[in-house]
């Protein structure tokens, strides 16, 4: 059994996350605050073949029984809020003798990202604010002082800062990249990604493997 700690980009459609979901486990389990959200999110799942109970909640008291669940994905969901410590004590709870939580969080290691969010949250209006970065040492110790055993940790999402913003203005006169240009830039970001320490320099999030 597996739990999603939340479904905003679910409700966008079934993307690498929600097909993932699928292959991981034969029970999903999907949580959201936002009541909106998860009515988008278990439409966009169903019609994508994915089987999954979608639930409205706080992950800070997660509407669960103690040990029901082998694993946990949380996508970016714990860097929006100051009470971190509550949900990773709560993944805990939640999690069976051995499960696995696979935490990502904005990370602190970029030098840029930071600064690549607050340009958006100025100028494009961002509707959900992002106020918490994290070094993957930083997460590693919060997982420690949850009661977890640490595990593998990694930088994900190697897009530079300002790729998003350029595609979308591109988008936005009718131009998008073309096939070429679009397959340059996914292999530069995949090289990135193969850097070994260099990685964490231009990862989105690291994400951090937390073990009961």
């Amino acid at each position: 059994r597996a739990l999603v700690t939340d479904l905003y980009e679910s409700s966008f459609g079934v993307n690498g996350l929600g097909e993932a979901l699928g292959s991981l486990s034969e029970e999903v389990v999907g949580l959201d605050i936002s009541r909106v959200i998860c009515r988008r999110a278990k439409r966009s799942l169903e019609g994508g073949g994915i089987r999954a109970k979608v639930i409205s909640g706080d992950c800070r008291r997660i509407p669960l029984a103690d040990e029901c669940v082998d694993l946990i994905l949380s996508p970016s969901t714990f860097d929006h809020f100051p009470e971190i410590g509550a949900a990773l004590a709560e993944c805990r709870r939640v999690l069976r003798p051995g499960g696995r939580l696979v935490l990502a969080l904005n990370s602190a290691d970029n030098p840029l990202y930071r600064l690549g969010v607050r340009l958006a949250e100025r100028f494009k209006r961002r509707e959900y604010p992002t106020d918490f970065f994290y070094t993957a040492r930083q997460a590693r110790c919060l997982l420690a002082e949850a009661g977890f055993r640490p595990g593998r940790a990694a930088a994900i999402m190697q897009v530079p800062v300002g790729l998003t913003t350029m595609a979308e203005v591109m988008a936005g006169l009718g131009a998008p990249p073309g096939g070429l240009a679009n397959r340059l830039l996914i292999g530069v970001c995949r090289s990135l990604g193969r850097a070994g320490g260099l990685g964490r320099l231009t990862g989105w999030w690291v994400a951090v493997e937390g073990i009961k």
